[in-house]
């Protein structure tokens, strides 16, 4: 979608946890061990914004629309 802003996680997390908790960052190990990742999810569930330009927690990709989340 155009107006989609797109959190690409392959970086962070990639292959250190099994393939079937890599597609549930949000419970388990991740949220834990990965603050940038807990409180991603935290806002985003409670309904805050989340500061995507914040370059600590965010990587613009070449792309434009989308960003990786660091670990």
């Amino acid at each position: 979608a155009d107006n989609a802003t797109y959190i690409n996680f392959s970086k962070a997390v990639g292959f250190r946890f099994p393939t079937g908790s890599t597609h549930t960052y949000f419970i388990g190990k991740v949220p834990g061990m990965s603050e940038n990742i807990n409180n991603f999810y935290f806002n985003t569930f409670h309904g805050r914004p989340v500061d995507i330009s914040n370059e600590s927690q965010f990587k613009k990709s070449k792309k434009g629309f989308e960003y990786y989340i660091n670990f």
